[in-house]
């Protein structure tokens, strides 16, 4: 089981915990109250097939400000709980490649979804302007730019054969054949992905 300080959200560890669950009990439905939760974590656990349920301290606050559904509130009728507003589902389509590459690496437990998420969001509070995950076994380059308050705010993918260059600081571009050598001389394929910033 992963360790977590007190100032760590308990959110970024649920994924974890389910899937490296080496106990004869194998649940089926995870319950947490407000502090285990975030909007990943219901997409996340049902993909790996996991109920998510969690317990909110006011469910009327956390539906109003945060329900989110695939069609617009109004097409809800007369349902108690509505949606507040619709999903970006362009932007889910458009990411989808990147979504199951994450996924496939965290099935393979090549990372951790604490890791992810800990190590972009530490960046981005830092203020640093961009960084760059470098994916070794699969030679690509994901590059997070105009950080927030628990990430960035863009994001885009590289592969073999291109060049990148940096929006920090413009003089600073790299060939990405010769970085990918360089990953694969350095690290083993189990091993998580190299982040740069």
């Amino acid at each position: 089981m992963p360790s977590s300080s007190a100032h760590e959200h308990e959110s970024h560890y649920v994924f974890d915990i389910l899937f490296n669950n080496t106990t004869d009990i194998q649940p089926e439905i995870h319950s947490t109250d407000t502090h285990g939760t975030n909007e990943v974590n219901f997409a996340l656990l049902h993909l790996f097939g996991y109920q998510f349920a969690p317990r909110y301290k006011d469910l009327y606050d956390k539906v109003r400000t945060s329900l989110v559904g695939f069609k617009h509130p109004s097409q809800y009728g007369d349902a108690i709980i509505k949606p507040v507003r619709k999903a970006q589902k362009e932007f889910i389509v458009s990411e989808w490649d990147n979504i199951q590459r994450i996924i496939v690496s965290l099935a393979l437990k090549a990372t951790t979804q604490s890791t992810i998420v800990s190590k972009l969001s530490a960046y981005a509070k830092a203020g640093v302007k961009e960084c760059w995950l470098v994916l070794g076994p699969e030679r690509q380059i994901e590059i997070f730019v105009a950080p927030k308050k628990n990430g960035f705010s863009s994001q885009s993918l590289h592969g073999p054969g291109g060049r990148v260059r940096s929006t920090a600081g413009s003089e600073f571009k790299l060939g990405l054949d010769a970085l990918f050598s360089e990953v694969e001389s350095r690290i083993e394929p189990e091993q998580t992905p190299v982040l740069l910033s």
